[in-house]
């Protein structure tokens, strides 16, 4: 096995996934790294939040499959998971929402826990829905970004107070960017159905979970 092929599968157990979460979030967290991130709003929305996103999607890698399991029953199709992840992004693309983030730290830990949950659900409602879902939840995301980034970045008006109307388009250019992701697994995850679209779902498991 190759050094760096050992690493990863190191860094994959769940002990260490909880330690590199924990050293990255608290990276993100530390005054000189939060104050740069939101100095800019493009920082702020193209990088930090989905950072956040990412440091609870790693960190959910720990939890067991038995565990999900057992709370099969309140997350149907992994549904509730995605729901919640629609739903924070949207809270997110308003533009109140980052204005109130820079001067209320109250509003600011709110976000970075609501991240957190957010980029956990996202990989719960993945592993745990068929790609019939994925699809329409994926549509849905990758859309509200396109929507988000063409506002923010042709707005004639400035609709944060916090940041420059120039800041402003280079942050809807960034949203934009991972609408582009997000239709690029979007297309990927509806051309691999194959046979039935409820495919993945372990009620249906002619697919794996991954």
């Amino acid at each position: 096995m190759r050094p760096w092929s050992w690493a990863i599968t190191w860094i994959g157990e769940p002990p260490q996934r909880v330690l590199v979460a924990a050293g990255v979030l608290g990276l993100l967290l530390s005054p000189h790294t939060l104050g740069a991130m939101q100095s800019t709003m493009w920082l702020h929305m193209g990088v930090q939040l989905p950072a956040l996103a990412w440091v609870g999607w790693w960190a959910t890698g720990a939890v067991s499959s038995g565990t999900l399991d057992r709370w099969h029953w309140i997350n149907l199709e992994g549904v509730p998971c995605w729901l919640m992840w629609l739903a924070v992004t949207s809270v997110w693309m308003v533009p109140r929402s980052l204005d109130l983030a820079v001067t209320s730290s109250l509003w600011n830990f709110g976000k970075v826990m609501l991240w957190l949950m957010a980029g956990g659900a996202l990989r719960i409602g993945w592993t745990r829905s068929s790609p019939l879902v994925r699809t329409f939840a994926l549509g849905n995301s990758a859309w509200m970004g396109w929507v988000a980034g063409i506002l923010y970045a042709d707005s004639p008006d400035r609709l944060c107070n916090a940041y420059l109307q120039s800041d402003q388009r280079l942050a809807g250019a960034m949203v934009m960017g991972w609408a582009l992701i997000a239709t690029a697994v979007l297309l990927r995850t509806a051309m691999s159905w194959g046979g039935s679209p409820l495919a993945g779902h372990p009620a249906h498991p002619t697919r794996t979970l991954e």
